[in-house]
């Protein structure tokens, strides 16, 4: 939690893995505080957006907050797709809950709904991250794995803006003024997102859509944590 005080912790029934278990602990002594069961998100990323209430993506189309106060939890039907996959914007205050049919747009202190549409609107995508004022999508294009651009408040979309590589996994830095590529040559790329100037080439390697990879800038920008 923001404050400390709490912790979340998740874990399975070996026998049901329909079901995600999460509990709440006290920092202080390891005690569970509560417990929630949701089903369809062993893949969900969990975020506090204050000290009091927990943000929850299960993939079926439903966003969850739940109140550790009031032991309650708000779900938010969101679309009717079979699986969706989600980015926070480097801020954390912006939430991109996508499938291939549509995506959508939350503002995390108030869950409401920004931005909402079909996907083909901005193209298909495997991976997409959000800018940190929300309105702007870079994602990847499926077909040929190249970065493009999306614009949600106009409606624009800029296809192939780096097309020299196949591109696995997309991360923007807090300033939104890079862009990191993994890319399929065992590349890692950072480019600026303006002039798209290459700053940077490292050898490393992340698998296309692992789930247990991670590529995140630092709060500062200066490094870039990386788990292939």
């Amino acid at each position: 939690s923001p404050d400390g005080d709490t912790f979340l912790t998740k874990y399975y029934d070996t026998t049901d893995y329909t079901t995600t278990y999460y509990q709440i602990r006290n920092v202080a002594n390891g005690e569970v505080e509560s417990e929630i069961a949701l089903d369809d998100s062993s893949a969900s990323e969990p975020r506090y957006i204050d000290n009091d209430k927990i943000l929850f993506t299960p993939s079926r189309g439903k966003v969850a907050v739940y109140s550790i106060s009031e032991g309650r939890l708000d779900e938010i039907n969101v679309g009717e797709a079979i699986s969706y996959d989600v980015s926070y914007s480097a801020n954390g205050k912006y939430l991109l809950y996508y499938s291939t049919s549509e995506y959508n747009v939350f503002e995390i202190d108030s869950m409401d709904l920004v931005y909402h549409g079909e996907s083909h609107e901005g193209g298909y995508f495997d991976d997409a991250v959000v800018t940190d004022d929300g309105t702007t999508m870079y994602y990847i294009d499926p077909y040929n794995a190249t970065l493009s651009k999306f614009d949600m408040v106009n409606g624009v979309k800029e296809e192939g803006l780096l097309t020299d590589y196949r591109i696995n996994r997309i991360a923007l830095s807090n300033d939104g003024t890079k862009i990191a590529l993994a890319c399929n040559d065992v590349k890692l790329r950072i480019y600026d997102t303006e002039s798209l100037e290459l700053l940077d080439e490292r050898d490393f390697f992340i698998m296309k859509g692992g789930n247990s990879s991670l590529m995140k800038f630092s709060e500062d920008d200066t490094n870039i944590y990386l788990q292939g």
